[in-house]
C-alpha cells in the first residue's frame, strides 16, 4: 500500500505475487494459494513449513527436500515493500514470479477494465516504471536477478473469507499482471 498524498490517498498497487518453483527444468511447484468458488488452487499452503515474525515476517516452504524462505517488509517512511527469497537448500532452483498489479483505493475492489493496461517501461536492466493507465502516476519495481517478460492477463474470481465475514464484497475481485 502506498500513500500518494500522505497520510491520505492510500492505494494498493500490488495485490500479491504468484510464485512458482521450477524444479529440474520441467517440474513446477506453486508456493501460491488462492481461493476460488468451491476450490483452493494452487495449494502452496501445504508446503508451508514455518512462519515467524522476528522482527520481519518470514515464511519457509519445504518442497521435495528443498527449503525456500520468503521475507516481506515495508521500509519505514517510504512507499516501498521488499519481498526477498532465499534458497536455504543445497540444490539450485529457479523462481518464476508474477506480480499481480492493481491500482485501487485500499478500501475498494478491482475489476477487469480495459482502461487499465499496466504499461511497463524498462529504465535499467532490472528496474521497471509501471503506469496503471495513461496519465496515471507511475510506480516502480526493482528486482535483483532474472529478467522481466510481460504476460498480460486478468486473474478473476478470487474469494476472500475475511471480506465475506465483514459483509464486504468478497467475490470476483480481479487482478491484473503487467504488459
Amino acid at each position: 500500500m502506498a500513500a500518494f498524498n500522505p497520510p491520505t490517498d492510500r492505494r494498493v498497487l500490488v495485490s500479491k505475487v504468484e510464485e512458482n518453483v521450477i524444479l529440474n527444468q520441467e517440474s513446477v511447484c506453486s508456493l501460491s494459494t488462492n481461493r476460488y468458488p468451491n476450490v483452493i488452487h494452487p495449494q502452496g499452503y501445504k508446503m508451508l513449513e514455518s512462519f515467524e515474525r522476528n522482527p520481519l515476517s518470514k515464511v519457509t516452504f519445504s518442497i521435495d527436500g528443498l527449503k525456500i524462505a520468503k521475507t516481506i517488509f515495508m521500509v519505514h517512511g517510504s512507499n516501498t515493500t521488499v519481498v526477498e527469497y532465499e534458497n536455504k537448500g543445497g540444490n539450485s532452483i529457479r523462481l518464476e514470479l508474477n506480480p499481480l498489479f492493481v491500482y485501487r483505493d485500499y478500501h475498494s475492489t478491482f475489476h477487469e477494465n480495459d482502461y487499465f493496461d499496466f504499461y511497463a517501461e524498462h529504465l535499467e536492466e532490472r528496474r521497471l516504471k509501471i503506469f496503471a493507465h495513461y496519465g496515471a502516476e507511475p510506480f516502480y519495481m526493482d528486482f535483483s536477478k532474472g529478467n522481466f517478460q510481460a504476460q498480460p492477463a486478468w486473474f478473476k474470481n478470487f474469494e476472500y473469507d475475511k471480506g465475506k465475514a465483514r459483509g464486504l464484497i468478497f467475490k470476483k475481485m480481479r487482478r491484473a499482471s503487467v504488459k
